[in-house]
């Protein structure tokens, strides 16, 4: 009896007005509980491995990546430290990067926006260079629009 209490409890079932009377009804409703917990369980797991099939650009995606980096230097021969140290490299970049896409967002944007917005982003650095400073806003526009910032 102790144990179907501690599996009605845990299943949130309840003790409701029907209960087993037996120990083969008893039984008979632990089984039943446990292979639709796992049942359950087993859909979750199922819709998550859907997702991360899916996911082309996100943590998942990522790391099936570096899997694959790892896996090619390895039949490389690769030394275990630069295995490493590029795996560390890739996963810094990504740290850096998978916030914000800013190519994928500004590619919809229009020429002169794209411009106005570069402008925008690297203005504290267009202030600080006097040749910079000193261009026309035209020029200044076109020149932030194909400035890196270094990281």
């Amino acid at each position: 009896r102790s144990v179907h209490l501690v599996i009605t409890t845990i299943s949130s079932v309840g003790y409701g007005d029907i209960w087993p009377q037996t120990p083969l009804e008893t039984g008979w409703q632990i089984v039943v509980v446990v292979t639709g917990a796992c049942l359950f369980a087993s859909l979750i797991g199922a819709y998550t491995l859907i997702l991360e099939a899916h996911d082309t650009e996100g943590a998942s995606a990522f790391r099936a990546k570096l899997r694959r980096y790892d896996a090619h230097m390895h039949r490389s021969k690769l030394p275990k430290e630069l295995r490493e140290s590029v795996l560390r490299h890739h996963e810094h970049r990504y740290a850096l990067t998978r916030c914000v896409d800013e190519a994928s967002i500004t590619s919809d944007l229009t020429a002169p926006l794209r411009m106005d917005l570069a402008l925008y982003v690297h203005r504290a650095a267009f202030a600080k260079i006097r040749v910079f400073s000193a261009l026309p806003r035209s020029t200044a526009r076109r020149l932030s629009a194909v400035a890196r910032t270094q990281k």
